[in-house]
């Protein structure tokens, strides 16, 4: 089965489009998190094929060049707000959503999020602000589509959390990988006070798609994060290889190596390397030419790993690094 196929899930958990996506999600949240088979089906308007929830977002963002919105997208998405920012909007919601419609057909709604806060922040004298916040609230509320949902989201990210009800709002709705990276984005802004500790428990309660976009945002600002990050980042039920190498550079693991490090710092070190070494559909090792003679410098003080000191053989065989490391991993191999 392919990592982006959602496991099957019982028929009454099957989302019906009659009920708000943000009501059907509360009403299954326990402690912040939802049911390992959670699943919502038939609110994802972009495609019939059945995606692993946050996965075509993923893909976009992973495998596909960053987007750059041309001058017609962005009058679009001023057209919008501009509709949005009038006294009685509700006469142009079919209008408005039609817009959003033609936009997502361009762009996923995460590829143009950032435009879409430029655009609102460039304009933002010349807007509703009461009506943008209302509107983007109206969406999340009652909205039954993941397009719809994403753009109240995106309308509420210019908004601090002196309105409680937004960083509520995210963490239930991000809570469903779908829209963790939406989540993430505001949690990590300066509009989000103490947001990296609510991002923290956030990155907790997702296990697939939600935790990569989580660990993308999340900075390692204690101890109890850091520590995280090292042990638990970069296990995801996608592909860990998404998040490897981001956690042993958030975790420190150069300078927990350089300073020494325990027997499970080290192992945990290694897992993240053996998932970093082989790349998948990443990028290896940033940092290499530091990293791996630290790693294999304080390999001498714990049980010897041999297929990942081979497999740092062969990395520095087959790219231009000191020939140094590999002459001490294959030391190690023969000591």
């Amino acid at each position: 089965m392919d990592e982006n196929t959602p496991k099957e899930v019982p028929t009454e958990e099957a989302h019906s489009l009659g009920m708000p996506i943000l009501e059907y999600i509360e009403k299954h949240l326990h402690e912040g998190e939802l049911p390992e088979n959670f699943f919502i089906a038939g609110a994802d308007n972009r495609s019939s094929a059945k995606w692993a929830p946050g996965a075509m977002d993923g893909m976009l963002l992973y495998h596909m060049t960053p987007y750059q919105a041309d001058e017609e997208t962005k009058d679009k998405i001023l057209k919008a707000l501009t509709l949005i920012s009038e006294e009685d909007n509700s006469e142009h919601i079919p209008q408005i959503l039609h817009i959003f419609e033609q936009l997502e057909k361009k762009a996923s709604v995460m590829r143009m999020y950032d435009t879409m806060v430029c655009v609102m922040l460039e304009h933002i004298s010349d807007l509703n602000v009461e009506n943008l916040l209302k509107f983007g609230d109206y969406l999340i509320s009652f909205g039954t589509s993941f397009m719809v949902v994403k753009f109240g989201l995106t309308l509420l990210s210019i908004f601090t959390d002196q309105l409680p009800f937004i960083k509520e709002i995210n963490m239930s709705l991000g809570a469903y990988d779908e829209f963790t990276w939406f989540a993430a984005r505001y949690l990590s802004s300066r509009a989000c006070r103490d947001g990296n500790t609510a991002l923290f428990q956030l990155a907790k309660h997702v296990h697939g798609w939600g935790r990569i976009h989580a660990v993308n945002y999340l900075r390692p600002e204690t101890e109890e994060i850091s520590d995280w990050i090292l042990f638990e980042g970069a296990e995801n039920t996608i592909i860990p290889q998404y998040s490897a190498d981001l956690c042993l550079w958030k975790a420190g693991a150069l300078e927990r190596l350089e300073r020494g490090v325990s027997e499970a710092e080290f192992t945990a070190i290694g897992k993240l390397l053996e998932y970093s070494l082989d790349e998948g559909p990443c990028r290896g090792i940033s940092d290499a030419d530091r990293l791996l003679p630290a790693y294999l410098s304080a390999a001498n003080h714990f049980p010897l790993n041999r297929g990942l000191v081979r497999s740092i053989c062969y990395y520095s065989f087959r790219t231009v690094m000191d020939p140094h490391i590999r002459e001490t991993a294959e030391q190690l191999l023969r000591g």
